[in-house]
């Protein structure tokens, strides 16, 4: 399958399921289950954060004192590990979605893609890797959410 969707085809042929998106100068070519697995991906995205919001929320309206911010860490922890999961997926079956991973190992790839993630949810800093396709864009502006979401919760129970 990922074979499938990484093949090039000559800008002559006439394939019904093929999809042209601009990235920068160059047109990257993709095909529609690519688009399928973004959709998917960004539907699992929102699930899962709706699932993490909603426990953040019990666990700090509640009583408990400092017990309530240390149920809020494994969450985040858990959203960073799955974004970096998601953006990952994403560069291994279309490397040109997301300018500024360097390609060494598998291992360094999915390192500087959970440091995109962390970075996207603590500071909104992004280390230089920029996400070009739509989908990569919607995930990295679900994380943005989630730590908004997080941070106010937060200040409004402190204050």
């Amino acid at each position: 399958m990922v074979s499938s969707l990484l093949r090039q085809r000559k800008p002559r042929e006439n394939y019904k399921n093929k999809v042209n998106e601009e990235v920068s100068v160059q047109t990257l070519e993709t095909s529609r289950g690519f688009y399928k697995l973004e959709l998917f991906l960004n539907i699992l995205s929102i699930i899962a954060l709706a699932g993490c919001t909603a426990y953040v929320y019990e666990e700090i309206k509640g009583d408990g004192g400092i017990r309530r911010f240390a149920a809020v860490v494994p969450t985040v922890v858990i959203i960073i590990f799955l974004f970096a999961s998601e953006h990952y997926l994403l560069y291994t079956v279309c490397p040109g979605c997301y300018e500024g991973v360097a390609g060494n190992s598998a291992i360094g790839d999915f390192l500087n893609l959970a440091a995109l993630s962390a970075g996207a949810i603590s500071v909104g800093e992004s280390y230089g890797i920029t996400a070009k396709t739509t989908g990569g864009k919607v995930l990295l502006a679900e994380e943005s959410l989630f730590n908004l979401f997080v941070l106010a919760l937060l200040i409004s129970f402190v204050v």
